[in-house]
């Protein structure tokens, strides 16, 4: 994979064997460097490195792994309302450094921010890694509004959509000709 990220007189990168990558010269003290842009749970390794008229050389390679995040996930999404289901999802566009254990959709009648530790009754869908899913809710009452939010669980925790609302359709009257 290369050099990711090369911040004179630091070099780092994902890649164990990808060698040093020539950083020109930098006569800056003390050699701290802030570093954005890095992907959680990733291990980096790193070394210092310096060029002066002698030719170049490169420090003891050393590493750190980046902390893994929470999923992030986003755009709450609803079809197929009817009088006692729906079909709910979102959209998991990053694990966040740690496999997605868990993925679904909570909801509640009464609670407009409904999650998982507040008790929200929520369903669950196969775990996997990003992209768009859908859970079918079943047993919901008929002309009732619901708040509903999905969430994604990996190692360090919960993240949610925003809260978005439905709700059922009346339920179907029947009638019979006497």
């Amino acid at each position: 994979t290369g050099v990711q990220t090369c911040a004179l007189p630091i070099c780092c990168s994902a890649d164990y064997n990808s060698g040093y990558n020539n950083a020109g010269t930098n006569n800056l003290s003390p050699n701290s460097y802030n570093i954005s842009g890095l992907i959680p749970g990733t291990t980096y390794y790193y070394c210092a490195y310096a060029s002066s008229a002698a030719g170049n050389t490169a420090g003891t390679q050393l590493n750190f792994t980046t902390t893994a995040s929470t999923p992030t996930i986003t755009s709450p999404t609803e079809a197929s309302i009817t009088s006692s289901g729906a079909t709910l999802g979102g959209n998991i566009t990053a694990q966040g450094g740690s496999a997605v254990t868990a993925r679904g959709v909570c909801r509640s009648t009464t609670d407009n921010t409904p999650t998982i530790a507040e008790g929200a009754t929520c369903t669950t869908h196969a775990s996997g890694g990003t992209g768009v899913f859908t859970v079918d809710v079943v047993s919901l009452n008929p002309s009732t509004l619901y708040y509903y939010a999905a969430f994604a669980t990996n190692t360090q925790g919960t993240s949610y959509t925003s809260t978005d609302n439905f709700t059922t359709l009346r339920s179907e009257e029947h009638t019979s000709e006497l």
